[in-house]
């Protein structure tokens, strides 16, 4: 979603009239804001897919919302992103760093994402 506002709008989407004053649009502690159809219907019809990346390629989404993996990809649609930041190397970056690359080569869910493990059993 190419939108700049479409942060704000998923964060204040749950205060407009027309939401239930104890329903959140789907959003749940330690998860990603999800933006569905019932919800979001006019940021769904922004959805626009990348193209295939290449070595060098960078993909850039907003940490707090879904990147709207395509249900095709992995084990019953499945797909756990992996993000590299750049940051100044210093101890704690270090620490981080080591802790996402266990994650990855366990296929487990970093440290700062929900903790779903998906890839932990695909093969090859």
């Amino acid at each position: 979603m190419p939108i700049p506002e479409a942060m704000a709008y998923l964060m204040l989407r749950p205060l407009l009239d027309d939401v239930a004053a104890d329903d959140m649009c789907g959003v749940t502690t330690n998860q990603v804001f999800p933006t569905t159809e019932k919800w979001h219907p006019l940021l769904m019809e922004a959805l626009s897919g990348i193209p295939d990346v290449q070595a060098g390629d960078s993909v850039w989404w907003h940490c707090d919302s879904d990147p709207q993996r395509r249900a095709d990809r992995g084990p019953a649609g499945l797909g756990q992103p992996h993000v590299h930041p750049r940051r100044p190397l210093v101890r704690a970056h270090e620490r981080y760093v080591d802790n996402v690359r266990r994650a990855f080569l366990t296929g487990s869910s970093p440290g700062d994402f929900p903790e779903k493990h998906y890839e932990r059993t695909w093969k090859g």
